[in-house]
Formats: structure tokens, C-alpha cells, sequence
């Protein structure tokens, strides 16, 4: 569950959990450092004195010593072009500015869209978690995966008004290959062959993701492939990825026209080796966690 960060160092801590990839944008590769150790090395004051810890600018003077004054400060510690639109082309006088700056470009817990990786002017990009509770449903010589559950955002805070339904009818005469994966593939990469063994074994699958109390709401339907291994403790971890072509939506996505691919993961605390008993579990159901990605037109911006 988010939780607003209530002093200083809960805001670094905020702020490191989320741009710990985050670089600045300076030349010498070789001494990058994640933005978060940046501001950790000005606001504990260590004194070492080597100027920007990215490039060594304004070598004998400590970070903190630089942010005092907006004409010294490195352009590099507080600007990293990768940082997000509100630390672009500019610079902080203090370390709380910077502070307040960076928050500003945080996304808002519970936010699902993420326009900084659309392509092109009219895009819009989702991406989020499913919490679900599936299982194995209907009869032996034809059941189906059916599940239900509630969204959150990539931090896993709970997404308002939020739901998603979905259901994989299964070939039980394919469930053996799900535990096959597929040969080693040979180099170079960029050029075929391509051996796809086990990997063709799939079904079809629909999903129904709801927003806003079902007043918006986009589903899909397309192929789903299930793999699952067996654990050295003697569970299994189980996996299910899955391309999905919207084909309607209802409020601001009705019309909207796009993909989306997500993919699923269990953990079964106990996989017996024989299918009968593997069914009882699958048939008793398990939590899945799921991650989706949607990129999207609306009807508005279609021709």
C-alpha cells in the first residue's frame, strides 16, 4: 500500500526505490551513478570532495556545497535526461527543490498510464498488475481457466473502482507440454532459423479489465501459452503469457483500437507428480499475479 512520505529521508528512500536505474546524462560512462546516490552523497554531507560524483565539475567542492548556489550547481547532478520532463533543462537552488521537483515527476499511486513511452503524438500506453484468483473450471475433457480479481498500479497500490475477468479454455491433451521448454536456438539472432518446439501448444484466452466502477473498460482476446516447473522444495512455479487484439471498450476507450500482452505468474506450494492430483489443485485454484501492457488508439484519433 502507497504511503505518503511523511519527512526527508522517507522521500530519498521513495525516491531511490523508484529511479534506482536513473543516470545522469554526463559523458564519462564509466563513473555514472544511479540519481538517487547522487542526492544521498549531498544531503548526508560526506564531504567528499571530488565535485559532481558523476564527472568530477567543480573538483574540491562536496555536492551540497554546489546546490547552494544555482550558478555552481552541475548541470548533471539535477538534470539527467532520462529523469523524467520536470528535471529536464533545469536546476534546483536546493536540495529540497529538487526534492519537491523529482516528486513532481513521480506517477500518482494508482496511475496506470504512461505517456513518457508512447510512440508518437496519439498513443496511449497502460500498464499494470492483475491480482487474481483463478481456476480450473468446467468439465475433464473440457475445462477452462476462469479468474477474477482487482488492479493495482506496477507498485502494487490498489487501482479505484477497478476489476478484470478472464477465462483460458485448455486442451487437458496438451498439459503435458506445457512442461516442455523450447531447444537452445542458435546464433546470430537477428537471422532465422527458428526453432519453435513447445512453444506452439497454446490456446486462446479473452480478458475483460474494467476502470473507473466499469464506466471504462477494454477487452481482448488472442493466444495464451502455459508453462509450469517443478520446484527442488516440491511446489511449482507456473507462468502464462498471453498477446491480446482489443476488440471493444466501452467509456473514454470505446472504439479504441490497439494490443496488449500480459503475462502471469503462480506460485503452488505443492505439484504432485501425477495429472489426476495436479487437477485437484488447479481445480481448488491459486493466486496469480499478472502483469499487463496495453498500447492504444482511441476512436477520437483514428481515421
Amino acid at each position: 500500500m502507497y504511503r505518503e512520505p511523511k519527512g526527508l529521508m522517507d522521500l530519498f528512500q521513495e525516491v531511490a526505490r523508484r529511479y534506482e536505474s536513473k543516470r545522469c546524462s554526463c559523458s564519462c560512462h564509466e563513473k555514472q551513478r544511479t540519481l538517487p546516490a547522487m542526492m544521498m552523497d549531498s544531503y548526508t554531507h560526506t564531504g567528499h570532495r571530488h565535485g559532481c560524483s558523476c564527472c568530477g565539475e567543480h573538483s574540491g567542492k562536496t555536492l551540497a556545497e554546489l546546490c547552494k548556489d544555482q550558478d555552481e550547481c552541475c548541470r548533471c547532478c539535477y538534470a539527467p535526461e532520462d529523469a523524467g520532463p520536470t528535471l529536464k533543462g533545469g536546476r534546483s537552488r536546493t536540495i529540497a527543490d529538487a526534492l519537491d521537483r523529482l516528486r513532481g515527476s513521480l506517477p500518482d499511486p494508482g496511475g496506470i498510464e504512461y505517456p513518457e513511452i508512447a510512440n508518437g503524438p496519439v498513443e496511449v500506453v497502460l500498464a499494470f498488475n492483475n491480482d487474481e484468483f483463478i481456476k480450473l473450471n468446467g468439465p475433464d475433457k473440457g475445462p477452462h481457466f476462469s479468474s477474477h480479481g482487482t488492479l493495482t498500479d506496477l507498485h502494487h497500490n490498489p487501482v479505484p473502482g477497478s476489476k478484470v475477468e478472464t477465462t483460458f479454455p485448455v486442451d487437458p491433451s496438451k498439459f503435458p507440454d506445457a512442461t516442455e521448454f523450447p531447444p537452445v536456438q542458435v546464433s546470430p539472432f537477428d537471422i532465422p532459423p527458428v526453432d519453435n518446439a513447445h512453444t506452439t501448444g497454446h490456446g486462446y484466452s479473452k480478458q475483460a479489465y474494467f476502470f473507473n466502477g466499469g464506466v471504462d473498460s477494454l477487452v481482448t482476446v488472442g493466444p495464451s501459452l502455459p508453462k509450469i516447473r517443478k520446484l527442488s522444495n516440491g511446489g511449482a512455479q507456473f507462468w502464462v503469457a498471453s498477446i491480446g487484439v482489443i476488440t471493444q471498450g466501452t467509456g473514454k476507450y470505446e472504439g479504441a483500437r490497439g494490443t496488449s500482452v500480459y503475462i502471469g505468474s503462480a506460485y503452488l506450494e505443492k505439484w504432485p507428480d501425477t495429472f489426476p492430483e495436479q487437477v485437484v489443485i488447479l481445480r481448488a485454484g491459486f493466486k496469480a499475479l499478472v502483469s499487463s501492457y496495453f498500447k492504444v488508439v482511441l476512436k477520437k484519433d483514428q481515421a
